[in-house]
């Protein structure tokens, strides 16, 4: 089970990478790759985040941004901008990635 690109949680984690000039590829792709020789299923569960403020939901999502605590800190006020500016309720959806390979 892995995080999917859609949802609220693809566009931020694409748009920190942008934020901090470092490529990043979602655990997803990686896992699609490892896993092209198999027949797969694959389906989506989603969640999410509920808060009261964007600083809060900026607050809960720290530990997705794990590898580059200094980097989330020091762009702490552009997260929060486009935390306003694209998720507009009181939500913060990410959809979870079940793949099951197939014998």
């Amino acid at each position: 089970m892995v995080n999917g690109r859609e949802s609220d949680y693809g566009p931020i984690k694409e748009a920190f990478a942008a934020l901090i000039n470092e490529p990043y590829v979602f655990t997803y792709d990686k896992l699609k790759d490892v896993l092209s020789g198999y027949h797969t299923r694959e389906y989506t569960a989603q969640a999410s985040l509920s808060f009261q403020s964007y600083e809060d939901l900026y607050e809960a999502m720290r530990l997705s941004f794990d590898l580059y605590p200094k980097q989330y800190e020091e762009q702490r006020g552009k997260i929060i901008e486009w935390l306003k500016d694209n998720v507009k309720s009181d939500k913060f959806f990410i959809d979870q990635k079940i793949i099951e390979v197939i014998k």
